[in-house]
């Protein structure tokens, strides 16, 4: 599950730096760790039997969330309007066993909302957890970010 290091590398959960020979053992250390840690959350944290819509989910955040929610037994349905990003870890997390789908569309839109979540609870059932993690970046100064107007501005995020 972890991927090999370098010759040299630091192994954060068992102390100071880990030379070439150590570092099979402290990978297998971490390995156990991550699945005693896996199993304690699957206890704490069953959502067998739900569904989450996670938002923004193509990379960063929204990923890992995805991925936290699956592993603790959610069926995730991953959107973004990065299609081929999605589509990519969507077959990436499904291969590992998790259970995901994609929905890419834009949830800044309220008609592509009203079409696609509806069509989503028809196809996987009822939305049992909604992560809201898509964003819209507007780069630039904070002068010249357009002031907002009753809610208009914030209907986009």
């Amino acid at each position: 599950m972890f991927p090999k290091r370098p010759a040299f590398g630091v192994d954060c959960g068992s102390g100071p730096f880990v030379i070439a020979e150590q570092w099979e053992t402290a990978t297998d250390a971490r390995q156990e760790r991550f699945e005693v840690i896996r199993s304690m959350l699957q206890g704490l944290f069953d959502l067998s039997g739900r569904t989450a819509l996670v938002t923004g989910a193509a990379q960063g955040l929204g990923l890992a969330m995805a991925t936290g929610l699956a592993g603790v037994g959610a069926q995730v349905v991953l959107n973004d309007i990065q299609e081929d990003k999605l589509r990519f870890e969507v077959a990436r997390l499904a291969a590992a066993g998790l259970r995901v789908g994609a929905c890419p569309f834009d949830v800044g839109n309220p008609v592509h909302v009203r079409h696609h979540v509806p069509a989503i609870e028809r196809e996987v059932g009822p939305i049992h957890i909604l992560v809201n993690n898509a964003v819209i970046h507007r780069r630039g100064p904070i002068e010249d970010c357009p002031k907002p107007r009753g809610t208009t501005s914030w209907t986009r995020t």
